[in-house]
């Protein structure tokens, strides 16, 4: 679920999350900014909730 609180820059990213939670709209964004500079994540799709992981480095993840 969206929120509108200030973003944390902290999430849960995985191609298939079994939990829901809330994201701040500015913690979307910058995941949406951050994907497109990302070989990674072209042409996948993956989901993101708020987490205890750094942006950068949620996506250090995906990559394995």
């Amino acid at each position: 679920m969206f929120c509108f609180d200030k973003g944390l820059s902290k999430i849960q990213l995985s191609k298939s999350l079994n939990t829901k939670g809330q994201i701040s709209r500015d913690d979307v964004a910058q995941v949406l900014v951050r994907s497109l500079h990302e070989a990674a994540t072209n042409k996948q799709t993956f989901e993101i909730i708020q987490g205890d992981t750094l942006i950068g480095e949620a996506f250090k993840d995906i990559k394995q």
